[in-house]
């Protein structure tokens, strides 16, 4: 039972500390100290001890000047596509809510944060798998937007995914 009591109690300190419109170094050192705290002294009843938690990071870019930053950290069983980790996020933080299409080739992000892509203006949601934390001021470049949509990217321990709403050249590519 005290298990479940310091899980909460952990992740309401995130939640919180994640609200800021960006996070310092510092808040972010001790997120992540706070997530290993949890990972490495869990005590899991019987049904989840057999499976195995991955932590990473969630990050919400809007504007390709980036005008807001919204950040979350997760902790999902092992084989987690982003879909359902994007679900996650929005039970936890409603900032995170989502719409999607659902397509032949899987879900299609159209809207984050109540923020819907403008085709008219080339503004769409892009997808980038990141070693670190995001910075503003060093953009993730073109090799790093993931290679597959939210039902085929598996969240892996220790990521950094960002969802970005940005302007898109569409007779460059997504530069």
């Amino acid at each position: 039972m005290g298990y479940v009591y310091e899980c909460s109690f952990i992740c309401s300190i995130i939640i919180i500390m994640s609200q800021s419109r960006v996070l310092s170094c510092g808040r972010l050192l001790l997120l992540g100290l706070l997530i290993t705290h949890l990972i490495n002294n869990a005590h899991p009843t019987n049904e989840a001890k057999n499976s195995e938690i991955v932590a990473y990071a969630y990050t919400i870019w809007i504007g390709s000047n980036v005008t807001e930053e919204l950040t979350i950290l997760l902790n999902s069983p092992v084989n987690t596509n982003f879909y359902d980790a994007m679900i996650q996020a929005a039970e936890l933080d409603s900032r995170f809510a989502f719409e999607a299409k659902d397509t032949p080739l899987g879900h299609y992000i159209t809207s984050i944060s109540g923020i819907k892509e403008d085709v008219k203006k080339n503004v769409y949601w892009l997808i980038y798998c990141l070693p670190d934390h995001p910075d503003p001021n060093q953009k993730p470049g073109e090799e790093l937007m993931s290679p597959v949509g939210v039902d085929f990217l598996i969240v892996k321990n220790g990521a950094h995914y960002l969802f970005w709403y940005r302007d898109v050249d569409l007779s460059k590519g997504a530069h």
